[in-house]
């Protein structure tokens, strides 16, 4: 929850939130899957012969939305990222310097990154 909510402790408005957005979650996918709670998280349990499919696994470290969206190998300008995470363009140029620092993100081409 700390990392939903981006709160240092979670409380009861943070459960209370929780369950909304799972409720919200169980509603849109009730036709594909159900949404079980389980000791480490919230599982997806697929109905009517339906096989659920990874796309792309989670990333959990800083500048894991930015990687996300880089994740095609498509090109992106630091505005279209700034705008898609509804973030600051410096915000989202600090991450993409460090990415490319890190050897995770390189430039091409009047600044638009891609995955390295």
């Amino acid at each position: 929850m700390a990392r939903a909510f981006r709160a240092k402790h979670a409380d009861e408005s943070h459960r209370a939130r929780l369950r909304v957005e799972v409720g919200r979650l169980r509603k849109l996918l009730r036709t594909l899957a159900g949404v079980s709670a389980t000791k480490r998280g919230f599982a997806l349990v697929p109905r009517g012969g339906h096989e659920l499919v990874v796309l792309a696994r989670p990333v959990e470290e800083e500048h894991a939305a930015v990687l996300a969206f880089l994740a095609d190998g498509e090109s992106w300008s630091s505005s279209a990222l700034a705008l898609a995470l509804g973030a600051s363009q410096r915000t989202v140029q600090r991450a993409l310097d460090s990415l490319a620092a890190a050897g995770k993100a390189q430039s091409f081409a009047a600044g638009a990154p891609a995955v390295g």
